[in-house]
């Protein structure tokens, strides 16, 4: 057995995203990717090497990707493999990096570039990306401790901008979380709250029906 780590990107204006970090030394670019549009981004891996590169890397540590969850799993880690190519004929030979690599590079720099310290006796914009108070740009500042099995001090999502049971029900459909659609706690407000409990989560703006 295995432990599997899944972590997350918020942004709902994308599907994909890629993030290049450093394993062993070796280059790798991770796809962040999101079935369901409901602004997680998720990648999971079983190796430890990577685990251990992604929660080193100033993505992780500022917040950009998160910790989502962990759990046992049979996948056996696969080895890092990757050759660093020049620049132009990497660009050639994967086009997608052309997209995705790009546009993330370029909202890292858009968003250190609009960054700014706050004035002398200015509160702190909680986590995330300072001076923009929209909780979409902010995914850390809906975060809460996580429960269970995982790290003490890792963290979890609170949907306090989720309003409604279309929308609490939507998030627990999608990744990562991939609640059955068939399950009976999806049927009804309590039953929809105690599921997100023993995931971890919660809605603390869904009024009860």
């Amino acid at each position: 057995m295995s432990l599997k780590k899944t972590y997350y990107i918020s942004d709902v204006n994308s599907l994909k995203i890629a993030k290049r970090i450093t394993i062993n030394g070796k280059s790798k670019t991770l796809v962040f990717e999101s079935k369901q549009r409901n602004g997680m981004l998720v990648y999971s891996t079983v190796s430890p090497s990577e685990q251990g590169a992604i929660e080193s890397s100033d993505f992780y540590k500022n917040k950009v990707i998160q910790f989502a969850k962990q759990e046992q799993s049979d996948e056996k880690p696969e080895e890092v493999i990757d050759v660093i190519v020049p620049e132009k004929v990497a660009d050639k030979a994967n086009p997608y990096k052309d997209l995705a690599l790009q546009q993330a590079e370029e909202i890292d720099r858009l968003r250190k570039q609009l960054a700014t310290p706050p004035p002398s006796g200015t509160p702190l914009v909680p986590s995330g990306d300072q001076g923009n108070p929209d909780p979409s740009d902010n995914p850390s500042a809906l975060l809460v401790p996580l429960q269970g099995d995982n790290k003490e001090g890792e963290q979890v999502p609170d949907y306090k901008e989720v309003t409604s049971f279309a929308q609490a029900k939507d998030i627990l459909l999608g990744a990562p979380w991939n609640v059955a659609k068939t399950s009976p706690s999806l049927r009804s407000v309590p039953g929809l709250i105690k599921k997100a409990a023993e995931l971890g989560i919660s809605f603390p703006n869904l009024p009860a029906e």
